[in-house]
């Protein structure tokens, strides 16, 4: 599983809601209020386990874990799963590549960071897409409220999608997603797959959010972090946790120079004796 943010799409709700479901505007006004999290809290920090699993298969399955370290102040984050690194602050977004010692270095507009979650897509994109294509369950029995939409058909492309969170905080407690696709055949022989009906396979995403604290002042979003300004040369370079990475920038040239980057002295001028 590629080391990055999982992006997940996924399709939307029925409108003949029964009695004991919240109206869907209701249901709507809550999710809105989990994503929100992401972008308005103020020094916020989490884990994140993300778990990929399929069916068994003919012998085969897969199950993939990673965990990753959130760490967010309003428009900045701080993402670290593994040896990689990204940072999004007000100057300059960081990719750092700890495998292959590489710092990529642009001035890309930020983007939200509610937009690296779910919840975005779904209810931006798709909440109408389908009448009545989903049935809504919700439980609200404890602290962690949980609201699931099921599938009433094996045709649509996402047969279940469930989302979990604390009650009266609304912070994020799991996003799940089942999918249905087709199973590896590059090992079925031929003979099998004309005389069996294979079903298709579940593709499950789990994201598990855990272990939130609110950190003073997190110095993941000080850019001495990451590089320094070299005066002399008038460039960028890795700070010194940093060192011996290739840095690699797209759109910061000299005008880009950030005040409170830390300066670099001029190498000290020997005098050649006669």
């Amino acid at each position: 599983m590629k080391k990055c943010i999982i992006a997940v799409v996924f399709l939307t709700i029925v409108n003949n809601i029964e009695a004991q479901i919240p109206h869907l505007d209701t249901l709507k006004a809550r999710l809105y209020r989990v994503n929100k999290v992401f972008d308005s809290s103020r020094y916020l920090s989490f884990d994140v386990h993300f778990g990929y699993t399929t069916d068994t298969s003919f012998g085969k399955f897969i199950s993939e874990t990673e965990t990753a370290r959130y760490v967010i102040n309003r428009n900045h984050v701080y993402f670290a799963m593994g040896d990689d690194e990204y940072v999004q602050t007000d100057s300059f977004l960081f990719t750092i590549y700890g495998d292959d010692r590489t710092i990529m270095m642009s001035r890309e507009e930020s983007t939200p960071i509610s937009s690296r979650f779910p919840l975005r897509e779904f209810l931006d994109s798709m909440i109408t897409l389908y009448d009545s294509a989903y049935t809504i369950n919700v439980s609200e029995a404890d602290s962690v409220h949980t609201i699931s939409f099921i599938a009433k058909s094996d045709t649509l492309p996402y047969s279940r999608f469930v989302i979990s969170y604390v009650a009266d905080s609304y912070l994020p407690s799991a996003f799940e997603l089942e999918t249905l696709g087709d199973p590896d055949y590059s090992d079925i022989p031929d003979s099998v797959l004309v005389r069996v009906a294979i079903k298709p396979v579940k593709y499950r995403v789990r994201m598990s959010f855990e272990n939130y604290s609110f950190p003073d002042d997190p110095n993941v979003f000080n850019l001495n972090q990451y590089v320094i300004y070299d005066r002399f040369r008038k460039v960028y370079k890795p700070a010194q946790k940093y060192q011996g990475f290739r840095l690699m920038t797209n759109g910061v040239g000299n005008s880009d120079f950030d005040i409170y980057a830390e300066v670099a002295p001029p190498p000290e001028e020997v005098e050649e004796p006669f």
